[in-house]
C-alpha cells in the first residue's frame, strides 16, 4: 500500500486534549509512518521522513507529555531500527528533560548520538551517565558505555588507546560482578576483544561463558560461528545446536534462522570430510535438508540464501537424494 501524506495534526498550543501519549505515539510511528519505510522509493522516503519530523516536532512541544522512561526508550528504538538516528537523539534529548537521570536514556544516547555525529553532546551525556552510582545502572549502561568508549579509543591516540582499554577493563569487571549470572557481559567482552582483533582471549571469554553460565545462546552462537571458519565443523555443530536449545530459554535476541542454516552447513561439511568411509547416509541428508527447510522458514537473510541453494543442490548431486515434498520451502528455493 502506497504512503499516503494525509495525517492528523495535533497542537499542544491550542488544544491540551491532544496531547499524545507516548505509548501512543510509538504505535503511530511504527504503524503510520515506519512500516514500509525500509522498501519506501527514495522520492517516498523525503516525504515519509518530512511528516514523521513534523509529527515528532509536535509530540515534543507538548508542555507534558505522558509516558516513563521506558516509553521514551521504545519510542527511540523504533526510530533507531531505521537508522533514524537524528530523530532518535532529538527525541532522547526532550525524554531527558523529564528523566535527566535514566541510565538507559543516556546509554541510548551514546548509542545513537555516535551515528549521528553528535560527539560534543556525547561527552556532557558520559559525564552525567558516570556520576549515576553503579547500583543504579542497567546492563545497557555498562554495554553502550562500553561501546562508546571502543569507538574513541580505536580514533585516538596510543595513550588514549591504552587509557581507555584500562577504563573498559574496569567497566567489564563491574558489568559482571553487578550481573553475574547474565551472558551480556561475557557477549560484550567477547565484542570488544573483536574490536581490538584479539582473538584468542575473544575464544577464551566465549568458553568461560559457556562453562560458567547454564544458558548462553549468544556465546554460544559466537563460539560456533569462529570454530566453524577455522573448520572445525564437529565442535561448531555442538555449540550451534547449544545456542539454539539455550534460545528456548531466553528472550536475548540470537538469530535462530542463522544457527539453522550454520548447523545444516557443518553437517553437510562433516559429511564431506567422512565421504569415502561412510558415503551420504539417508538419514544424515534429510537431516541436513531439515535444517535448511527451518532456516527458511524462520527468514534467513537474503545474503545467505544463494549459499544455502548452492549447498543443496550439491547435496543433492553427491547424495542422490531428492529434498522431501515437505520441505516446501527450500524445494521452491531449488525450483
Amino acid at each position: 500500500m502506497a504512503y499516503e501524506t494525509e495525517y492528523t495534526d495535533f497542537d499542544p498550543q491550542e488544544d491540551s486534549s491532544a496531547c499524545l501519549t507516548l505509548g501512543l505515539a510509538t504505535d503511530i510511528v511504527e504503524s503510520r509512518y515506519l512500516r514500509d519505510f525500509s522498501t519506501a522509493e527514495p522520492e517516498e522516503k523525503q516525504q515519509i521522513l518530512k511528516d514523521l519530523s513534523t509529527f515528532l516536532e509536535q509530540l515534543l512541544r507538548q508542555p507534558q507529555i505522558s509516558g516513563s522512561a521506558d516509553a521514551w526508550h521504545n519510542l527511540c528504538v523504533v526510530l533507531a531500527q531505521c537508522d533514524l538516528y537524528n530523530l532518535a537523539c532529538i527525541t532522547l534529548e526532550r525524554g531527558l528533560d523529564f528523566y535527566p537521570k535514566s541510565v538507559d536514556l543516556l546509554a541510548d544516547y551514546l548509542q545513537y548520538g555516535m551515528e549521528c555525529g553528535q560527539g560534543e553532546r556525547c561527552k556532557a551525556v558520559c559525564k552525567t551517565l558516570v556520576k549515576i552510582p553503579k547500583f543504579f545502572w542497567s546492563w545497557r549502561g555498562y554495554r553502550f558505555l562500553i561501546g562508546y568508549e571502543t569507538q574513541l579509543s580505536l580514533s585516538g591516540s596510543e595513550k588514549e588507546l591504552e587509557k581507555y582499554k584500562a577504563e573498559i577493563d574496569q567497566l567489564l569487571k563491574l558489568y559482571r560482578q553487578q550481573f553475574p549470572d547474565d551472558e551480556g557481559s561475557y557477549d560484550c567482552e567477547a565484542d570488544v576483544c573483536r574490536d581490538f582483533n584479539d582473538h584468542r582471549r575473544e575464544e577464551a571469554v566465549l568458553r568461560e561463558a559457556l562453562e560458567t553460565l547454564k544458558v548462553a545462546p549468544k556465546c554460544a552462537m559466537q563460539l560456533a560461528v569462529m570454530l566453524f571458519e577455522r573448520g572445525e565443523y564437529q565442535e561448531a555443530l555442538r555449540h550451534a545446536q547449544r545456542a539454539l536449545r539455550d534460545s528456548i530459554q531466553t528472550q536475548m535476541g540470537v538469530n535462530e534462522a542463522h544457527l539453522s542454516y550454520l548447523s545444516g552447513l557443518a553437517k553437510f561439511a562433516i559429511l564431506l570430510l567422512d565421504e569415502e568411509a561412510n558415503g551420504y547416509p539417508e538419514a544424515a541428508v534429510l537431516d541436513i535438508y531439515t535444517d535448511f527447510e527451518t532456516a527458511l522458514r524462520q527468514g534467513l537473510n537474503s545474503t545467505y540464501r544463494s549459499t544455502l541453494k548452492q549447498r543443496a543442490i550439491r547435496l543433492v548431486v553427491k547424495s542422490k537424494i531428492n529434498v522431501p515434498s515437505d520441505c516446501e520451502e527450500l524445494n521452491y528455493l531449488l525450483s
